[in-house]
């Protein structure tokens, strides 16, 4: 993060989708959404088991390498 909490730096590693809403759809939030509301929707865990390793590559030497894996841990409980 940037160290301030008007405008933060987010990572969207655990962000399943990003909704952004405008108009009357953000009367829903209040009288201080009238600009509009950025909606971010994260992962839930799953009980089926998956992983997914990602690689990415830019530019000026720039790389990522990312995993995402989900699991059951009991029978009511998930990674």
């Amino acid at each position: 993060g940037l160290g301030n909490t008007f405008n933060p730096t987010r990572s969207l590693t655990n962000v399943e989708s990003v909704e952004v809403l405008k108009g009357p759809a953000t009367g829903l939030y209040g009288i201080v959404s009238a600009g509009g509301v950025i909606n971010l929707i994260e992962k839930k865990p799953e009980f089926n088991e998956k992983h997914k390793v990602g690689v990415e590559l830019g530019q000026w030497d720039s790389y990522a390498v990312s995993i995402d894996s989900t699991n059951a841990i009991t029978d009511n409980l998930a990674y």
